[in-house]
């Protein structure tokens, strides 16, 4: 996202509670690693114990090994403007400067997308799943009340149906997106600008 101004704050708040940790060093190098209170010992054998401590290791990493990663397509995250615009084969480029009309779409991290209208609070959010094998393209949208806003005006009031699409990759960072969003036929021509 290029916000530049988190890593100065981050920085801000590392120095802050560090500056915090060493006005208690005395206190916590007591408690941490002086203290001669302990809890009375559990018998069992080396190799049990030795076993116990590799698995608080071990055990975590295993998991995050086994977690899919949400970012599979991160070559496709990115800003894209709509160049062209068909809807049930009929031209709707000349017209994508209406509010009604896509005219920005954004694939982001976590495998969202969002669809932005020309008005930036004309909007509708997603996630979407890209298989590179065969072009598959399936946004599930996350919030559909947004759609409801944007149809106000035509006093549509109805839930948005998953986009099935074909992702086709065209020359360098040109994309045509084809498919059906209910009984509508969608044809997008995108170019990625950031």
């Amino acid at each position: 996202m290029h916000i530049g101004t988190v890593t100065i704050h981050a920085a801000v708040m590392l120095v802050g509670v560090t500056y915090l940790l060493f006005s208690e060093y005395d206190r916590l190098k007591q408690f941490f690693l002086l203290s001669t209170e302990r809890l009375p010992a559990i018998k069992m054998s080396p190799l049990v114990k030795s076993a116990l401590r590799c698995s608080l290791v071990v055990i975590p990493l295993l998991f995050i090994s086994l977690r899919k990663s949400a970012d599979i397509d991160s070559q496709l995250k990115g800003k894209y403007e709509v160049r062209k615009l068909s809807i049930n084969h009929l031209d709707r480029t000349n017209s994508i400067n209406c509010d009604s009309l896509l005219s920005v779409m954004y694939l982001e991290n976590g495998n969202t997308c969002i669809f932005q209208f020309k008005d930036y609070r004309q909007r509708i959010i997603g996630t979407y799943d890209y298989s590179r094998a065969d072009n598959k393209f399936i946004v599930k949208w996350l919030r559909p009340e947004d759609h409801r806003r944007i149809n106000e005006n035509y006093n549509v009031k109805r839930q948005v149906p998953d986009f099935n699409a074909t992702l086709i990759p065209g020359s360098d960072l040109h994309f045509i997106l084809s498919g059906k969003i209910e009984d509508s036929n969608v044809e997008v021509e995108m170019v990625k600008i950031k």
